[in-house]
């Protein structure tokens, strides 16, 4: 089920035995254990200066949280931490898991429509917030930041729970339109091992910079959670996210490891001043959330003289597949199933075999697999869904002969052309290679008699013009005629989600 690759990397955290088994106790022991005065968080901001947590005092305020929630709720109850990007997030957020509790993060640009209908899927009793007006009517008590000012923790240690506890429930984008509670076990952090040595390639020493945002689980995953896990030290920044500023941040902090979307990177190559003399501590960079496109790491690796390590994962199970420095980049690739993942590519017509070498088939978890989740949580009846044997998590894919992963798209962005199933990932990773555009993105859009067309949505790099008779040609040179775009629209922006993702069903609303 697994590809085989070096492990060379130091070992994380000790394990606890299953019957005890409490995530922030495991991920914060060898930083306790090895360095404990070491800064294990760093929270940068523009004005002011940095708060800087050492493992000790981070123990210290994570057991405060958990104190003054346990106080509240039963172990087990869920509670809404809606802090926005501050550096309480992640002591409520690890002090409720720390206390047995199952914390729900919130990004601060939710609707209140949306917010309401977590509080009431997700049976939340406290929510802790800056404005607790705007829980009024949601029947939550709520506790704000000042009621952790002054906590004083007289707790000594993390709560008893076990591997298959829940940890954590976020809530994420559903095909049906509505957010899908994904309920996440203690045992989440065993599942995160194989991403240390093999996207990371990260060590004791390492400072990881994240660009995301605390509410975020890319961030509390590899921006917190992974490095303490070896006793790393995490930075995180507040202030404004102009990307000139991301390479003043990495040199002004000396970071070795920074994590973020591909489209920031993008933006940095477009706005910030980058040459391979700037930020001289950066060993490499790491993105997930959307595909890399060739195009892209390579102007990134001219530029900069760095690598990019890519990695595919989702909400359910975090990353998977990587690229890391232990074998060569295959540009356009997400790189291998990492080894000791329970993952494999399943043949689509029968869901029961694995994919043949070359097939496009659907990527799949088995539910041995200890990061995947302990199930959707169902609003009703304030329980997880049961899983299979396997989970299919969506995402189309083939295996070269040299076990390299490509990605064709997820399942419901496969586009109906003229009978033929047509990734749109596919034709993106086509189109992306010419020099005139910046990003594209493509979808099928509706005719007056009802055909559907694959249309491409482009925008044009600066001192470029659109020349379509010369994308077709470049198109041409790659797809099959049934996969070219029969449309094309200049657009300046894409329509994304508050963490950077294409959300490319609303493209449709953009043509006209």
């Amino acid at each position: 089920m697994t590809d085989e690759a070096p492990g060379a990397g130091p070992t994380p955290a000790p394990l606890q035995k299953p019957d005890r088994f409490n995530l922030i106790e495991a991920c914060l022991a060898r930083g306790l254990e090895t360095s404990p005065d070491k800064p294990a968080l760093i929270v940068a901001s523009a004005n002011a200066d940095p708060e800087i947590y050492s493992y000790t005092e981070l123990q210290r305020l994570i057991l405060s949280a958990h104190e003054i929630l346990s106080s509240r709720l039963e172990r087990g109850e869920r509670l809404i931490v809606d802090l926005g990007h501050c550096s309480l997030f992640p002591i409520v957020f690890f002090g409720a898991i720390s206390a047995g509790l199952v914390p729900v993060p919130l990004s601060d640009q939710l609707s209140a429509a949306e917010r309401a209908f977590i509080v009431r899927d997700s049976g939340a009793r406290l929510a802790i917030c800056h404005h607790p007006d705007a829980y009024q009517t949601s029947g939550c008590l709520c506790l704000t930041p000042e009621d952790f000012s002054d906590a004083k923790s007289s707790a000594a240690f993390h709560l008893a729970t076990g591997s298959n506890d829940p940890a954590f429930l976020i809530y994420t984008s559903g095909t049906s339109g509505r957010p899908k509670g994904v309920l996440h076990a203690h045992r989440s952090l065993i599942g995160r091992r194989p991403m240390i040595d093999h996207w990371f390639a990260l060590n004791p020493s390492d400072r990881l910079l994240h660009a995301g945002a605390f509410n975020w689980t890319y961030t509390l995953g590899v921006g917190l959670i992974d490095p303490w896990s070896i006793g790393a030290t995490s930075i995180v920044y507040t202030g404004d996210k102009h990307p000139s500023l991301w390479p003043d941040l990495i040199e002004r902090y000396a970071i070795s490891l920074f994590a973020a979307v591909p489209s920031l990177y993008r933006r940095m190559l477009k706005y910030a001043t980058l040459s391979p003399e700037r930020m001289p501590s950066l060993r490499h960079g790491l993105c997930a959330g959307e595909s890399l496109p060739a195009s892209l790491l390579d102007n990134w690796r001219q530029t900069t003289g760095r690598a990019l390590y890519e990695a595919l994962g989702m909400s359910e199970c975090s990353t998977y597949i990587s690229s890391s420095p232990h074998r060569p980049v295959r540009p356009g690739s997400a790189g291998h199933i990492q080894p000791g993942r329970a993952v494999t590519i399943l043949n689509e017509d029968s869901l029961t075999s694995p994919a043949a070498t070359g097939e496009t088939g659907l990527i799949a978890i088995h539910r041995s697999e200890p990061g995947l989740m302990l199930g959707y949580w169902d609003g009703d009846t304030q329980t997880p869904k049961p899983l299979g044997e396997w989970f299919l998590t969506g995402d189309r894919a083939r295996r070269d002969e040299d076990g390299y992963i490509w990605h064709e798209g997820r399942a419901d962005d496969v586009m109906n052309a003229f009978g033929y199933r047509v990734a749109a990932e596919e034709v993106e990773r086509a189109l992306s290679s010419h020099p005139s555009l910046e990003e594209v993105a493509v979808t099928t859009t509706i005719t007056e008699t009802h055909a559907e067309l694959i249309t491409a949505f482009v925008i044009v790099k600066s001192g470029y013009s659109f020349d379509q008779d010369a994308l077709e040609r470049h198109a041409a040179e790659r797809l099959a005629d049934y996969k070219r775009p029969k449309r094309w629209k200049i657009i300046e922006n894409f329509p994304r989600t508050p963490s950077g993702k294409l959300v490319r069903k609303r493209l449709k609303d953009v043509w006209t």
